[in-house]
């Protein structure tokens, strides 16, 4: 996909935002529908939800992976200059599809269904958008976004009963 890097400069244009920009935007989009939630308890499931899965997701496995299946970033491996600048880490799996999938799940499960929609477009266009600009594979962000995807699940089956309780009862 970065073969067409230069070929296209509003594609580039568009890589570059997308793969710089947007994420932040995305963040700060996703901090004030936590904070734009009724009710105080509800808003304290979700950052914690939001919290565990992301130092389970990032802290755990993005690093065990790492240190079994480093992979070379495409351009330290096929030696170019990428569109936006990275350091040589591990490229596999991607830290941005894992975190913005991951938000677009959360989303989707408990703020609201219809913007879920567009954080799911939105984490497509991010992850591709990286790709293009020469820091991923596609394999990176398949299984980036696969762990993102799965792992509010994943906290949700492993938290304590006692503590989803807890919430459930203070948020009725």
């Amino acid at each position: 996909m970065n073969q067409l890097v230069g070929t296209t400069p509003i594609l580039d244009f568009l890589s570059i935002v997308f793969a710089t920009y947007v994420p932040y935007l995305v963040g700060i989009f996703f901090v004030f529908l936590i904070i734009l939630t009724k009710g105080k308890w509800k808003r304290v499931e979700l950052f914690l939800i939001t919290l565990l899965s992301f130092i389970f997701a990032h802290g755990v496995v993005i690093k065990i992976l790492n240190y079994f299946f480093y992979q070379e970033r495409p351009f330290v491996a096929n030696n170019f200059i990428p569109l936006v600048f990275h350091v040589e880490t591990s490229s596999f799996p991607s830290g941005h599809a894992t975190f913005f999938f991951l938000i677009a799940v959360i989303t989707y499960l408990f703020i609201n269904k219809k913007f879920s929609y567009w954080m799911l477009a939105l984490a497509v266009l991010i992850s591709l958008a990286r790709v293009y600009a020469g820091v991923h594979y596609l394999m990176d962000i398949f299984v980036g976004s696969l762990l993102g995807a799965v792992t509010p699940f994943i906290i949700l089956w492993i938290l304590p009963s006692s503590v989803k309780e807890f919430f459930k009862k203070e948020n009725d």
